[in-house]
């Protein structure tokens, strides 16, 4: 490899290490996927209690 790809690579590598944070797209993305997984998981949460519930009264009912 040589001398000027190295240096290349290497200041690459260096810029992205010291870039801090993140854009307003990224975190858009990853606040539309923690929201999917939240409602996601409360409606299968709220699915699991209601047929829990139903299984009850029926079980009560024979």
């Amino acid at each position: 490899m040589g001398q000027k790809k190295l240096n290349s690579l290497l200041r690459e590598f260096y810029r992205r290490k010291t870039a801090h944070g993140y854009t307003l797209a990224e975190l858009m993305v990853a606040v539309l996927l923690l929201a999917t997984l939240v409602v996601s998981l409360y409606a299968g949460i709220s699915t699991g209690f209601a047929y829990t519930a139903m299984v009850r009264e029926e079980l009560r009912a024979t």
